[in-house]
């Protein structure tokens, strides 16, 4: 869930998540502004958006993907409106 702080900046619930391999998941946009869950550490990481992306979700928006491409390990994230929204995707055999 793509949700914001008191201050309303970006916060990811939960910031680590994990899954089984395969697993679907559902993302939700409940801040009130555009985000994304993008693969990788920043934009300028080389695999960044490559492995998952939501694509920018507008507020109470909502998006699904599947992890089956995913090998197990862990995947770090961010929202490509705001890099400083960061969180990590664990998948598990």
């Amino acid at each position: 869930m793509i949700t914001e702080d008191p201050q309303k900046n970006i916060a990811f619930k939960p910031e680590t998540t994990t899954v089984t391999q395969g697993a679907e998941i559902f993302v939700g946009n409940n801040s009130s502004s555009p985000h994304s869950i993008t693969s990788g550490t920043g934009p300028e990481d080389p695999l960044s958006g490559k492995l998952f992306n939501t694509g920018v979700l507008k507020s109470k928006e909502y998006a699904e993907f599947v992890t089956a491409n995913l090998s197990p390990g862990t995947y770090p994230y961010y929202s490509s409106t705001d890099p400083s929204g960061k969180g990590i995707l664990i998948i598990q055999k």
